[in-house]
């Protein structure tokens, strides 16, 4: 296995555009002041950068913490460990069996759709 980046790091992930954001709405409070002192074009223009920058680094930030919301809660889940009363739950819900496997990967979110349409399958002949 190769050795890890430096920026390959969940805390830099976690904390690096925080960072980013702060320092940014920092710089702003200068570039804005001057741009209401001395309205001129540079001014002006330094100000819609800024604006720009921070709209980037803070949907940037909005997105990886969607995205590793959804990934930190989610571990590999081996199928033997899933409950046949789990299976039989989801299969006596719904009436497809699409929607029996999608009640059972919700029941379970790490497992595979293979998986449990595979536990669906076994337990519904």
């Amino acid at each position: 296995m190769a050795a890890r980046k430096w920026y390959d790091n969940e805390a830099i992930d976690k904390w690096g555009t925080v960072v980013m954001v702060v320092a940014l709405a920092i710089i702003g409070g200068p570039t804005i002041g001057n741009a209401i002192d001395d309205p001129t074009a540079w001014n002006v223009t330094l100000v819609v950068i800024w604006v720009a920058a921070l709209a980037s680094y803070a949907t940037s930030m909005l997105r990886r913490r969607s995205r590793t919301g959804k990934t930190e809660t989610r571990g590999a889940v081996d199928p033997a460990a899933v409950p046949v009363s789990d299976v039989t739950t989801a299969i006596a819900d719904t009436t497809s069996r699409v929607t029996a496997v999608k009640r059972l990967r919700e029941m379970h979110p790490g497992l595979s759709l293979g998986d449990a349409a595979h536990l669906v399958d076994g337990r519904r002949h």
